[in-house]
């Protein structure tokens, strides 16, 4: 397994793991594509992909800012997702060791990241890998 930056041709294969992420959500081929495709081009996202064989079983997106908070700059995973069939395998857990790696090389001091409620084995996983419960996350649509 090869864990690499996204290419705008990954897109297609990117885009079921995020139908496995948000399986209950109205998912706009054409408008995630424009997401994809910007966020591409900016240095404070990364998207990154493990791929094994030519297929992508791993998907993650990483951006970086400055935080008051934190003192510094803070990374954080926006997206993580595992193909299904590849989940129990340690790609998960690449995956994370490669964002903390990336998020270091930022010269980022924290790496954050929220999961669903209902996302009992994420939060398992997250916590066996070092993570703590910080608080709640709110949203609101406008």
């Amino acid at each position: 397994m090869v864990i690499r930056d996204c290419r705008e041709s990954d897109f297609d294969m990117v885009l079921p793991l995020l139908r496995q992420l948000w399986p209950d959500r109205l998912l706009e081929m054409e408008v995630l594509r424009g997401v994809f495709h910007r966020a591409l081009a900016q240095e404070s996202i990364g998207y990154y992909c493990a791929e094994e064989e030519g297929i992508i079983v791993g998907f993650f997106s990483l951006s970086t800012r400055e935080s008051l908070y934190r003192q510094g700059r803070l990374a954080y995973l926006d997206e993580m997702v595992v193909e299904e069939g590849y989940r129990g395998r340690g790609v998960g857990a690449a995956l994370l060791r490669h964002a903390e790696d990336m998020a270091r090389e930022a010269g980022c001091n924290c790496l954050a990241l929220d999961t669903a409620a209902h996302r009992a084995a994420a939060h398992r996983f997250y916590e066996r890998e070092g993570y703590v419960r910080t608080g709640y996350a709110y949203e609101k649509e406008l």
